[in-house]
């Protein structure tokens, strides 16, 4: 296989599934899919800037496709202390993920497997349920992988 310039890999909505793109990867040239870089890295990123409160989220995601979500993970700038700061992803208004980040950490647990399928017709929310007690916690991100 030989090496391929990125300003000649065909353009994303010109390749199908079953045509093949090398990649150079670690030295090596390999074969992928254009259906596998769709896969990679697909992602929502949400953020709350500013001293954290509780919340119900009424700004509303719609996906562009058909999506199944996987994984939902966050981070703040400043940690909550006192107590946890938890934070819900919703789907039509009903919770499918949750996630905590523990008093005095930066980064929550990771909610994956969630396997849930969305249309363009869903849409997602975020609901910030507790944050800390002494310091609520401050610049909330939230990646949402699908």
């Amino acid at each position: 296989m030989s090496k391929v310039k990125i300003s000649q890999i065909p353009d994303a909505t010109s390749v199908t599934g079953a045509e093949e793109i090398p990649i150079l990867q670690g030295g090596a040239t390999k074969a992928v899919t254009i259906d596998t870089i769709r896969a990679l890295g697909r992602c929502k990123q949400v953020y709350i800037t500013g001293r954290l409160t509780t919340l119900a989220g009424t700004s509303r995601w719609y996906p562009p496709e058909n999506i199944t979500v996987s994984m939902m993970t966050g981070w703040v700038g400043v940690a909550p202390t006192g107590a946890n700061l938890i934070f819900k992803l919703l789907k039509n208004g009903s919770i499918i993920a949750t996630c905590t980040i523990t008093a005095s950490a930066y980064t929550s647990d990771t909610a994956s497997g969630i396997a849930s399928s969305l249309t363009p017709s869903d849409y997602l929310t975020l609901d910030i349920t507790q944050v800390g007690t002494t310091v609520p916690g401050t610049d909330l991100g939230v990646r949402i992988s699908y």
